[in-house]
């Protein structure tokens, strides 16, 4: 890790480098061009950002404020499910909140949840995935704070989703449409290297399940 002075919060002289934003999860794209952030910013909401990991080596405040910063999505909840499925793209699993802007100036996402492709090599998005199911963020204890309890894994040309109270879906990313959805099996995570994911069964055994 390279060090660097941490930024202090001054309402007369405020620091460049001081940013009202939060990280949260670092996903490292395929090849390490690329890194994504699942952050947020008060409200709170969530930000997803990309910046270039080369640039980051050699410019500490990169991930705040360099030249190579792209801010994909605002969804209204934050470190939701994102995944790399390709060298320069990004998945992101999310709901633009409806109160932020004008109907006129929703783009073709709109307000409902999606799956969104950004290619880090273009502006804008690549593909949106309609029809997706609304993110649970209920915490399994009371009092706890909210968080989205779903993921979301690459195979192939094959975007898997899943999570508590949705369904187990499959999407083709070359065509953009959903083939399978399988409402039996509940996969808790999915093992990358295995290509197989884990499903929990009530009376604690783990079960392998693979998609073909």
């Amino acid at each position: 890790m390279t060090a660097r002075p941490t930024p202090i919060y001054n309402s007369e002289s405020k620091n460049e480098h001081y940013l009202d934003y939060f990280h949260g999860r670092l996903l490292i794209s395929p090849g390490g061009k690329w890194i994504a952030d699942t952050g947020w910013v008060w409200a709170p909401l969530g930000v997803v950002r990309t910046w270039s990991l080369s640039d980051w080596l050699l410019n500490p405040w990169e991930s705040e404020n360099g030249p190579s910063i792209r801010h994909l999505w605002q969804t209204i909840d934050w470190d939701g499910p994102v995944c790399w499925t390709g060298p320069h793209t990004l998945a992101v699993w999310g709901q633009m909140d409806a109160d932020l802007l004008k109907e006129e100036d929703w783009g073709e996402e709109g307000v409902e949840p999606a799956v969104v492709l950004f290619d880090m090599t273009q502006p804008g998005y690549r593909r949106v995935l309609p029809a997706i199911p609304s993110l649970n963020c209920k915490p399994v204890e009371d009092g706890a704070f909210p968080y989205p309890q779903a993921d979301m894994a690459i195979c192939g040309d094959r975007l898997f989703l899943w999570g508590k109270g949705v369904p187990l879906q499959v999407w083709r990313l070359s065509s953009g449409v959903r083939e399978y959805v399988d409402t039996e099996r509940l996969p808790l995570v999915y093992h990358q290297e295995a290509g197989i994911f884990i499903e929990l069964k009530p009376d604690s055994r783990c079960k392998a399940l693979s998609y073909e």
